[in-house]
């Protein structure tokens, strides 16, 4: 591609310039200013009926027909292997051993 003058460039955003003037210092900075603007901030005095409810339905236990201790299941946790890569949603053993533990009907 160099030869043929098709080279790509690239643009890193470093700086962002904030509405009081001031600027972004370094890459974490402009990353943690963009994800201010963008990620709204949760505050529950804020919610509407409809998001009071769904706060108050991740708050109760999920009970199911399906609930059930599946055989082996703390056995298969046990063999996770920490160095495996991760499949194609990837997720490994370490996101899934803490998560999984805790929860023996699962």
């Amino acid at each position: 591609m160099l030869a043929s003058g098709k080279t790509r460039n690239t643009v890193t955003l470093i700086t962002l310039e904030k509405p009081d003037g001031s600027k972004t210092a370094n890459m974490i900075d402009t990353l943690v200013y963009m994800a201010e603007q963008v990620i709204p901030e949760d505050n529950p005095q804020d919610d509407t009926d409809h998001h009071k409810n769904i706060r108050r339905l991740t708050e109760q236990p999920i009970k199911t027909t399906d609930d059930r201790l599946y055989p082996g299941r703390s056995q298969i946790i046990e063999n996770f292997n920490p160095r495996k890569a991760p499949g194609p949603d990837g997720i490994t053993s370490d996101i899934l051993t803490p998560v999984l533990k805790p929860y023996p009907k699962l």
